[in-house]
Parts: structure tokens; C-alpha cells; sequence
């Protein structure tokens, strides 16, 4: 919503169970916040990313836009960079280095971790960066935020729910539609 935009997404975590919908999510919230003008597309960069499955392709990203980082690695500055980190993209540029004495360009990203660490991120040293909008309930154990958001899937199970619920210091606002209930129920209804 607008006051996540406004105030920062450290505090709200949106999630799912799987990363179907998590991408789907991403990609919505995404759209959103650029036809709402709180990313300027006129500053995205098209950079490569390494998803799950380790297939490759490019994702958009703009001063402003929410990432999840997924691998351990360090910055380009040496500093480390843990699996599940997530942070606002500050800055993107493209750096043009000469290499055996051709132009190569490469992306650059300064992220602010939301442990307040910028890191600086090379696109051709890592790849494993997704927006970070959305994310599974699973990717999220060990978090606390102010407020979760949690759209249960097909697979939600009450150990899930509860994961979910208990991300948000003033719990989770969990959304099913009429479709989704009858299984959701199925699922907890032993507990």
C-alpha cells in the first residue's frame, strides 16, 4: 500500500507458500509501485538474475525497489552478503571496465540491507537477487516485522499459517478467498 511505500517495506513482509505465487506477488506489487511513481522506470536497469531452479533471465530494478538477496557471497567491498538478506536498492549503474582491452559494462547496485549495511553488488559476481516484495512463509522464519500479510496457497498447512502469523509483531492478516477455503480448512481443521 502507500504507506509501505512511503515509510519502507522493513516493516511488512508479505507472504506465501510457494514461489509461484511469490513471483506473481512481486511482479503485482512491482507494477504498482511503478505506475504509482514510487519507482522511476525511466532509471530501471534490466539486470540478470539466477532463479531457484538456477534458470537465468533479467529482471527489472530501479532506485527504490525492494530485493531479496539469496546466496551467502561478499560485495564488491568485501562485505558479506547472507542468504535471505533484504534491503532497498539505492542506487543502479552501469560501469564500463576494460577488460583485455575491450569495454565491458557491468551493473553495479547499492543495496541498504535493512540491518542498515549498504552493500555494493556487482550483476556479473551475483545473480542471485530477486525482488523482495513478496516471500515464502518458509524463506521468512526467523523474521518479525510490524505487520505480515499471508495469502495461503493450496499447500498451506497450520505449521505454515503459523510461521506466517508469527512474522508480524501484531500478527498476520491472512486472505482466502471462497475458493481457497474449503482446502485451507481441510488442512487445519485436525488442530
Amino acid at each position: 500500500d502507500a504507506q509501505s511505500a512511503r515509510n519502507g517495506w522493513q516493516d511488512v513482509l508479505i507472504l506465501a507458500d510457494t514461489n509461484a505465487q511469490v513471483a506473481i506477488l512481486n511482479d503485482k506489487f512491482r507494477e504498482k509501485m511503478l505506475a504509482n511513481g514510487f519507482l522511476d522506470a525511466a532509471k530501471q536497469i534490466e539486470i540478470e538474475s539466477v532463479d531457484l531452479q538456477g534458470y537465468s533471465h533479467t529482471i527489472g530494478v530501479a532506485p527504490g525497489d525492494r530485493v531479496l538477496l539469496r546466496k551467502n557471497a561478499s560485495d564488491a567491498e568485501k562485505l558479506p552478503i547472507s542468504n535471505g538478506d533484504l534491503g532497498t536498492v539505492l542506487l543502479v549503474r552501469e560501469n564500463i571496465q576494460s577488460i583485455d582491452g575491450e569495454d565491458v559494462i557491468d551493473i553495479e547496485l547499492v543495496v541498504r540491507r535493512d540491518d542498515g549495511e549498504t552493500v555494493h553488488i556487482r550483476n556479473s559476481e551475483y545473480q542471485a537477487i530477486q525482488h523482495g516484495y513478496a516471500m515464502t512463509s518458509t524463506k521468512s522464519q526467523g523474521m518479525t516485522v510490524g505487520q505480515a500479510y499471508y495469502l495461503p496457497g493450496s499447500t498451506a498447512t497450520l505449521q505454515s499459517l503459523y510461521v506466517s502469523y508469527t512474522r508480524g509483531v501484531h500478527g498476520a492478516k491472512v486472505y482466502l478467498n471462497e475458493s481457497q477455503w474449503p482446502d485451507f480448512y481441510k488442512s487445519v481443521e485436525k488442530y
